[in-house]
């Protein structure tokens, strides 16, 4: 799964460098296909994540240099896979920069969005603030309810 999340790696920092030379970007349009392949496959999921998944995810998703939004078919794909994919608040903050949780909440508003990908987004950037505010709440009505008792 490493050497998978490398080959990721190594294609959106292509990518970068085909932009700043004036050619088109398909090195991630390339490997898509295989990406999604290994995302929706339940036993990798975990293994995905564990290795860098999100800070790959957020490499793919990141605006462009010069502030466009990676390609459509790009953003569909990925953000149709994170639903299914195990993305735990610890896993958002161990992923470092570039910031996933921020570049999806982004997508949630940008007007060059589809509104099925502004939807996807808006779900993940909610279920993920559940996972930070769950706990807490959790926590204190069982003191709540055990102090009562």
């Amino acid at each position: 799964m490493d050497s998978f999340i490398q080959r990721m790696r190594a294609a959106a920092q292509q990518d970068l460098e085909e932009l700043r030379a004036g050619r088109p970007m398909v090195k991630k349009l390339e490997l898509l296909p295989e990406a999604v392949e290994v995302m929706e496959k339940y036993q990798f999921a975990d293994a995905f994540i564990t290795y860098g998944g999100c800070n790959v995810l957020a490499m793919w998703l990141q605006h462009l240099p010069n502030g466009s939004l990676p390609s459509v078919h790009l953003r569909s794909a990925l953000l149709r896979c994170m639903e299914r994919l195990p993305i735990t608040k610890e896993a958002l903050k161990e992923a470092g920069e570039p910031l996933l949780g921020k570049i999806v909440a982004t997508l949630q508003t940008h007007p060059e969005e589809t509104m099925t990908n502004r939807k996807r987004a808006q779900g993940l950037v909610q279920r993920w603030l559940r996972q930070i505010i769950a706990p807490e709440v959790s926590e204190s009505l069982d003191g709540f309810l055990g102090g009562e008792l």
